[in-house]
């Protein structure tokens, strides 16, 4: 019985406070070149490269 007393003040209080959040979208292009018709690993390469050009933009804007 305790417990539940416990967990509902909790559930309760969670309504009541605010948490600020802030979410931001980044959009890169990343470039590999296609050898011997390997497309698949072109593509993961291409991502890759695409994943380190938005992580530079930011790092770059948080410090």
């Amino acid at each position: 019985m305790r417990n539940l007393i416990k967990k509902t003040i909790l559930a309760t209080s969670l309504l009541f406070v605010s948490i600020a959040c802030n979410g931001q979208w980044y959009e890169a292009q990343g470039h590999a070149s296609i050898t011997a018709n390997s497309i698949e690993i072109a593509r993961a390469k291409a991502t890759e490269n695409a994943l380190k050009k938005a992580l530079l933009v930011l790092w770059g804007k948080c410090f």
